[in-house]
C-alpha cells in the first residue's frame, strides 16, 4: 500500500467509527456506505494531483456536521487541505434559518472552491441515487430542491469539466426518478377501480363534498387560474406527476399547488402548505383570494383561517403552532418549554408594532401567509433569534429588514426592543 492509498484507507476507517451506529434516513443500511460511495463517485470523475485529499474529504464530509469531530481533529491526522475541505461542506444550522435552506446551499455553492464543490457534488449525486429508497413526499422535494440548485449554479458559477459531468450525471438521474415514478401513477390510475374503492388515485375537477371527504385527512390540489378548476388528488402523488395526467391544464404560470387539510365538519379544503409554481407567485395570489372569500376557488376552501388554524397545523411536526402577538415572558417560556428548544421565529411590524413569535421550526413564510403580511417586504423584521431567558437575542446581521429598522433596533431605544437584544 503506497502513502495515497494509505492515507484513504485511514479516512475511512475514521469515517466508519465517528459515523458508527447511525443509519441512512431511508435505507437500512450503516451510514458509512454514504460516503464510501461519495469517494468512490470522486475517485470516478475527478482526477487531480491531489486526488487523495479530496478522496479523503469525501470519505470524512459529514464528520464534522454530523458527528463530535472538530476541524482541528481532521487537521491533525489528514492535514489541512482535507480538513479545510471537510469545513466548507459543512452546514451551518443559523445560516439556513435566515436564509432557508435552498438559499443558504445555493449561496454556499455558487462561493465554494473548485475542490470542494465536485465532493458537494458527487454527494448530491449519491443522495439523488437513493431517493428511490426515499417517500414520496421527501422525494419530490429533494428532486426539486436539486433542480433549483443545479439551474442556479450554472447561472452563476463558471463549471469545470468534471463539475459539468457531474451535474449532467445528477440531472440524469433526477430524469430516471421521474420517469420510473410517472410509470407507477399510470399504473395505480389504470388499476384503481378494481384496488380502491375511494378511488385514491382518481384525480376529480372542480370536486364535490363527497369526493373531498373521499381523501381522508389531507390531499393535494392544483388549481388552474386560467380556466378556474381546481384539481383534487392523493396525497402519494406527486403535483408533478398528476399534473402530466390533467388533459388541458393550463401553463405552469397559472397554476397554484399545494397541499391541503379536510374539515371534516364543512368538507373544505384548509391550507397549510400553500407553494406556488416554479417561478411563479400564483400560490400566494391564491392564498391571499381564499381569505378574502373572493377567489373563485374560495367555494372549495375555507376562508376561515384563523378558526381553522389549530387543526390545520396538526399535521405539522413542531410541538406547538401557538403565534403570540407581544408575547409576555411566560408565553416566550412557554414556546421554549414546548418546543424544547430557546430559538425561536419573529416577524415584527412596525407599522402596527406587534412582535410575533412563534417556535423556530414552523418557517416565515408559513406564518406570513397566515397573517396576511407580505414576505420579506415592507416595514418588516424577519428573524430567528435565543431566548436567554429575560429577551430574544438577535443577530442584527442576519435579521432580514431595512436599514433604518436596523439602526433602530441597535440604538435599544425602538419600541421591540422590550423583546429583542441585539
Amino acid at each position: 500500500m503506497n502513502l495515497r492509498e494509505a492515507l484513504q484507507d485511514e479516512a475511512k476507517k475514521f469515517s466508519e467509527k465517528a459515523h458508527k451506529g447511525q443509519t441512512r434516513k431511508f435505507a437500512d443500511e450503516p451510514y458509512s456506505n454514504h460516503p464510501n460511495r461519495v469517494a468512490g463517485i470522486v475517485k470516478r470523475f475527478k482526477s487531480s494531483h491531489k486526488i487523495d485529499q479530496l478522496v479523503s474529504a469525501a470519505l470524512l464530509h459529514d464528520t464534522i456536521e454530523d458527528t463530535g469531530t472538530t476541524e482541528e481533529d481532521l487537521h491533525k491526522l489528514f492535514g489541512g487541505l482535507t480538513a479545510s475541505l471537510v469545513k466548507e461542506l459543512t452546514s451551518d444550522p443559523k445560516g439556513i434559518d435566515v436564509k432557508g435552506k435552498t438559499k443558504y446551499l445555493s449561496d454556499k455553492m455558487k462561493s465554494m472552491s473548485s475542490w470542494a464543490l465536485v465532493v458537494k457534488l458527487a454527494d448530491r449525486l449519491d443522495n439523488v441515487s437513493d431517493l428511490k429508497n426515499a417517500t414520496a413526499e421527501f422525494a419530490e422535494k429533494y428532486s426539486g430542491q436539486t433542480r433549483r440548485l443545479l439551474k442556479m449554479l450554472k447561472q452563476e458559477r463558471k463549471l469545470t469539466n468534471t463539475q459539468q459531468k457531474l451535474v449532467n450525471a445528477i440531472e440524469e438521474k433526477l430524469d430516471e426518478l421521474n420517469d420510473s415514478k410517472n410509470e407507477a401513477f399510470e399504473a395505480n390510475m389504470k388499476g384503481s377501480y378494481e384496488r380502491d374503492k375511494l378511488k385514491t388515485y382518481e384525480i376529480f375537477s372542480n370536486p364535490t363534498k363527497k369526493e373531498i371527504a373521499s381523501f381522508g385527512n389531507s390531499l393535494r390540489f392544483i388549481a388552474d387560474e386560467k380556466k378556474r378548476k381546481l384539481y383534487i388528488f392523493s396525497e402519494n402523488i406527486l403535483h408533478y406527476d398528476a399534473a402530466r395526467n390533467i388533459d388541458g391544464l393550463s401553463g405552469i404560470k397559472h397554476q397554484s399547488r399545494g397541499i391541503a387539510h379536510i374539515n371534516q365538519k364543512t368538507k373544505k379544503l384548509v391550507v397549510f402548505d400553500m407553494s406556488a409554481a416554479p417561478n411563479t407567485h400564483t400560490g400566494q395570489g391564491l392564498a391571499a383570494g381564499v381569505r378574502s372569500g373572493k377567489h373563485w376557488a374560495s367555494k372549495w376552501f375555507t376562508p376561515k383561517i384563523n378558526e381553522e388554524f389549530q387543526d390545520m397545523m396538526k399535521v405539522s411536526s413542531a410541538s406547538t403552532m401557538e403565534i403570540f402577538v407581544n408575547p409576555t415572558l411566560r408565553e416566550l417560556q412557554d414556546i421554549k418549554k414546548a418546543s424544547g428548544s430557546s430559538s425561536m421565529r419573529f416577524i415584527l411590524d412596525e407599522k402596527k408594532k406587534k412582535l410575533y413569535a412563534w417556535e423556530a421550526e414552523i418557517l416565515h413564510r408559513r406564518v406570513s401567509d397566515f397573517l396576511g403580511i407580505p414576505y420579506r417586504t415592507g416595514a418588516y423584521g424577519f428573524g430567528v433569534g435565543v431566548f436567554n431567558g429575560k429577551q430574544i437575542e438577535i443577530d442584527l446581521d442576519s435579521l432580514y429588514s431595512t436599514p433604518a429598522l436596523k439602526k433602530a433596533l441597535k440604538s435599544k431605544k425602538h419600541w421591540a426592543n422590550k423583546w429583542l437584544m441585539p
